[in-house]
C-alpha cells in the first residue's frame, strides 16, 4: 500500500500535470498615439491572444492610475470608467479591445498601460505601457521685433523672434537671404512658462550690416530676414513670419519694417546716391 501523500504533495503533483499543457496570455500588440492635438480624440488599442485561458479582465492605467476596467464575467457591470483629469472615456465606443477618449487636454498626456488578466486559477497577467503627449499649436505666427526704423552699413541688427503660446515650446530658427542663420547669429532664451501649461519660445539674432549681407535686386540692395517656427516631432509648421517693406531707390537710408513677418533691409543704389548728392549741390548753389 502506498504511503499516504500530503496536501501539499498532491498540491505539487497536480502543478507539475497542468505545467504541460497551460498556456500563457500574449500582449499581442498595443497602440497609443505617440502625439494629438488639442481637444483631439485618442483610440488605445489593446490586441492580446488568450490562447486557451478565459478573460478576467482588461484594465487600463494611466500614469499608474486606473481609470477603465472591463469585466466580461460580471454580469451587473461589465465596464467601470474612474474619474481622473484628462480622462473623458467615450463608454458608448470602448470594449474589450479598444478605449476612446475625447476632448484630450495636456493632463491627458502621460504614460498609458494596458493589463490583461486570465480568469483563475492562476489569473495570468500581462501588460505594456506606452506614452502619448499632447500638442498645442501657435495660433498666430512668430513676432519679429526690436528692429530700428533705419540701418547704414556697419550697424548691428538686434531683433527677436517670438513664439504664439504652445505646447510643447516651439523651436525657432532664423532665415538670412533664404539660407539658415549661423549659430554664432543666435541668441536663445529659457521658454516662457504660462499658468495654462503653454510656453513661448524666443530667439535673437545679432549680426553687423555689411555690403556682403545683402541680395542684388534690380535697382536696390535687399536683406530678407525671416523667423520660422516648428514643432518638435513634427514636420516646419506651416506659419512663418513674412511681409515685405519696399523703400525707394531714392531713400539714402537702409529701410526696415519689423511686424507679423519676414523683414526686409533695404538700401539704395550707387546711380541713385549720386543722384542725390548731385541734387544737394544744386540746393546748394541756389541758397547762396
Amino acid at each position: 500500500m502506498l504511503p499516504t501523500m500530503t496536501w501539499l504533495q498532491t498540491v505539487l503533483l497536480t502543478l507539475l500535470n497542468l505545467s504541460g499543457r497551460i498556456e500563457c496570455v500574449r500582449l499581442i500588440k498595443l497602440t497609443v498615439p505617440a502625439f494629438k492635438f488639442i481637444d483631439d480624440e485618442a483610440a488605445l488599442t489593446c490586441r492580446f491572444d488568450l490562447e486557451g485561458e478565459e478573460l478576467y479582465s482588461i484594465k487600463w492605467y494611466k500614469d499608474g492610475d486606473e481609470f477603465y476596467r472591463y469585466i466580461p464575467g460580471d454580469r451587473e457591470q461589465q465596464v467601470t470608467v474612474f474619474n481622473m483629469n484628462g480622462i473623458r472615456v467615450d463608454e458608448r465606443r470602448s470594449n474589450k479591445n479598444t478605449v476612446i477618449l475625447l476632448g484630450l487636454n495636456l493632463k491627458s498626456a502621460g504614460n498609458y498601460r494596458c493589463e490583461v488578466s486570465a480568469e483563475a486559477p492562476l489569473f495570468n497577467t500581462v501588460s505594456q505601457r506606452s506614452r502619448m503627449g499632447v500638442i498645442v499649436l501657435p495660433n498666430s505666427r512668430p513676432r519679429i521685433s526690436g528692429g530700428q526704423h533705419t540701418y547704414h552699413v556697419g550697424d548691428w541688427v538686434r531683433v527677436n523672434c517670438t513664439s504664439d503660446k504652445s505646447k510643447p515650446a516651439a523651436d525657432l530658427q532664423w532665415y538670412i537671404n533664404g539660407r539658415e542663420a549661423p549659430q554664432n547669429l543666435l541668441r536663445p532664451y529659457p521658454p516662457i512658462q504660462h499658468e495654462d501649461g503653454l510656453e513661448t519660445s524666443i530667439e535673437g539674432l545679432d549680426f553687423r550690416v555689411s555690403q556682403q549681407s545683402f541680395r542684388n535686386q534690380p535697382g536696390k540692395l535687399s536683406l530678407t530676414l525671416k523667423c520660422v517656427s516648428a514643432i518638435s516631432n513634427l514636420d516646419k509648421y506651416p506659419r512663418y513670419s513674412e511681409v515685405r517693406h519696399q523703400k525707394e531707390s531714392t531713400h539714402f537710408s537702409i529701410g526696415s519694417l519689423f511686424h507679423s513677418g519676414t523683414s526686409d533691409l533695404q538700401c539704395p543704389s550707387l546711380p541713385s546716391m549720386l543722384l542725390l548728392l548731385v541734387i544737394f549741390w544744386l540746393q546748394s548753389q541756389v541758397h547762396r
